[in-house]
């Protein structure tokens, strides 16, 4: 098994976006998913005429990991944990012990005050990205970019009457960073069929690449040591008696989520119900929200099957006796059947 990093900077405003408001079209996420990078390698193979690619596709084995984007000082983003603050005054970042918190969770109390002594201010950071600068957390926000676009008709090539759309896309300039694991040893074997190098890559991603938007430069390196680098964080977490901490890095879904009078009571700060996740005994779940993946049929006109699942920045505590090979198995290669397709992938955290 072989692990990747992957770096991407967009050097074209960034689209990624499910829904549409009206005329409007906004930029969505905080990160690149990991599907988005896997279409964008495997259809920049496909287009070069690889044959090899089709194994790939058809039955995949290679996981990308979400990319998170690099701070001004190049440290690497991450979301923030729910239990992770911002004063709305000072706008000082500070985390909650996660050990204290799982110790006393009936007593949980959200924090109304910041350490400068600003009362009533604080808001979680949940979901939001966040980096560390000199021991000290920050908050990290994206740049974006107004566009307006004007609808064309290719039939008779001419302006489309009251077609006028307004893009909030990310600016250029943003470098994102991720993971690329490769069970199987099969990533430069697909790549050197076709003559690309892998610190040398150009790719499209998003929406209305064929309008100018969605251009990145990338380069893939192999990082020899990762595994060993991986192991020597988690042994040192494995031991905590109150159970491992996984920071949902990408949505997680297959929890086995159960609802009762209308609420998914597994999806909060609650100990009501335990679950199970790829085998996993889950103790708790502290969740930032509910994100739902759902698909639409043409051919029949009806909805498909909605899945429910945690967004990024969610804590899930499990409470089984894991070997440091099991953590770093699980942190490699995510937490349940749909890691292939970018979800379910998680950091083992320290229960600081």
């Amino acid at each position: 098994m072989k692990v990747y990093e992957i770096t991407m900077r967009n050097y074209e405003p960034l689209l990624m976006a499910s829904v549409k408001h009206g005329r409007l079209i906004k930029h969505e996420l905080k990160y690149l998913p990991g599907s988005a990078i896997r279409g964008a390698l495997l259809t920049l193979l496909k287009l070069l005429g690889s044959k090899r690619v089709q194994e790939e596709i058809e039955r995949p084995s290679i996981i990308f990991h979400p990319a998170y984007p690099l701070a001004e000082d190049n440290s690497q983003t991450r979301p923030a944990h729910p239990l992770i603050y911002e004063c709305k005054i000072c706008h000082q970042v500070f985390s909650l012990s996660l050990k204290d918190v799982i110790q006393r969770i009936d007593d949980f109390k959200v924090p109304i005050g910041c350490g400068n002594g600003h009362l009533y201010a604080t808001k979680s950071l949940g979901g939001s990205l966040i980096y560390q600068q000199n021991d000290k957390l920050k908050s990290f926000s994206p740049r974006y970019i107004s566009i307006d676009s004007i609808g064309i008709n290719r039939l008779l090539r001419t302006t489309e009457i009251g077609l006028l759309y307004s893009y909030v896309a990310l600016a250029p300039g943003h470098t994102f960073r991720g993971l690329i694991v490769d069970p199987n040893d099969k990533l430069e074997w697909l790549f050197e069929e076709v003559g690309l190098k892998l610190n040398d890559l150009e790719l499209k991603v998003g929406r209305r690449a064929s309008a100018g938007l969605g251009g990145i430069k990338a380069k893939i390196s192999e990082l020899r040591d990762y595994q060993w680098k991986l192991a020597d964080k988690v042994k040192d977490i494995k031991d905590y008696e109150g159970g491992i901490f996984l920071l949902a890095k990408s949505p997680i879904f297959n929890l086995d989520i159960m609802e009762v009078d209308g609420q998914f009571k597994i999806l909060s700060l609650s100990k009501e119900l335990v679950r199970r996740l790829r085998n996993l005994k889950v103790k708790y779940i502290l969740k930032t929200k509910i994100v739902t993946v759902s698909g639409f049929s043409l051919a029949s006109g009806t909805p498909k099957v909605r899945l429910y699942g945690l967004d990024i920045g969610s804590l899930i505590v499990v409470e089984d006796n894991l070997r440091v090979e099991d953590l770093v198995d699980i942190e490699l290669m995510g937490v349940g059947p749909f890691s292939i397709a970018g979800f379910n992938i998680v950091e083992v955290m320290k229960p600081a």
